[in-house]
């Protein structure tokens, strides 16, 4: 019995640590001022940032949140020199490119004739058409929708702008 409660009491220190910690993290809230939609931004996030009075842009890992600054990969940014900030995957640019010249080979072949295997052969005609025309359309309209997923993810991953569109705050 006291083996158990002993495990018992452990578990319940390190849930309460556990539970402190989380507790006490800061984080950065964006919040769209047409929508209202909140964006949360937590320390350890990979994150792209964009400085004003041309001090340039950069990208990576949030390592600490005060209410005055942030702190990224070292470098200690203060919240009013921010134009834009937002969470940044790693290796969405390439995902956004293989999509967008997925979507965009999907139309051309879909729109470009097939050749023909054998020139020279003679050629049956035929009246139906009616599954080349479905597959053009289907095939355009699949590229369409794929280069849409790609323009949506690269329109997520980018940094929001905080001075005219969305407005930062400090949550704990």
């Amino acid at each position: 019995m006291r083996h158990k409660l002993k495990h018992v009491l452990i578990l319940l220190t390190l849930l309460a640590i556990f539970v402190h910690h989380s507790e006490a993290q800061k984080r950065i809230r964006l919040t769209n001022q047409h929508s209202h939609k909140e964006i949360y931004i937590k320390e350890g996030a990979r994150i792209k940032y964009v400085l004003n009075h041309h001090a340039g842009a950069g990208v990576g890992i949030l390592t600490k949140i005060s209410s005055d600054s942030i702190m990224v990969n070292g470098k200690n940014i203060n919240i009013n020199d921010l134009l834009a900030i937002g969470k940044k995957n790693r290796g969405s640019g390439i995902g956004i490119v293989a999509l967008a010249a997925l979507g965009a080979q999907l139309i051309i072949g879909s729109i470009q004739p097939a050749q023909d295997p054998c020139p020279s052969c003679q050629t049956v005609s035929s009246t139906g058409d009616g599954l080349a025309s479905a597959g053009l359309v289907l095939g355009v309209l699949g590229g369409v929708t794929i280069i849409f997923i790609a323009l949506h993810k690269a329109t997520r991953n980018s940094p929001r702008n905080i001075t005219t569109e969305w407005k930062l705050d400090v949550v704990d």
